[in-house]
């Protein structure tokens, strides 16, 4: 079975929060997926997680992100993820989605 995924586009919202050096805020990620070069259903069949890079390695931020579906070119499917404080993530973190079925 052939599977690919393309990133169709990230966004990420963020704000530092007060007194810290750490960030809360939101992160959107759109994905497209095809097994077989049949598109496969974004709720059901692909998961979607959030990462960062930094020094260390890849550390897991959110394993499922929320899917999110609307049915208008203005507002497209994506997924979502919640940046808290307690998580402790710096202003400069290198985000990426990952896609996985």
């Amino acid at each position: 079975a052939v599977v690919s995924t393309q990133s169709t586009g990230m966004e990420i919202r963020t704000k530092v929060v007060k007194g810290t050096h750490f960030v809360r805020g939101m992160v959107f990620c759109r994905v497209h997926a095809q097994k077989n070069g049949i598109n496969l259903n974004m709720r059901s069949q692909v998961h979607v997680g959030l990462v960062i890079r930094d020094e260390e390695g890849i550390d897991e931020i959110e394993a499922n992100m929320k899917y999110y579906w609307k049915n208008s070119p203005k507002n497209p499917d994506y997924y979502v993820a919640h940046i808290r404080p307690t998580l402790e993530i710096k202003e400069d973190a290198c985000f990426a989605c990952i896609a996985y079925l």
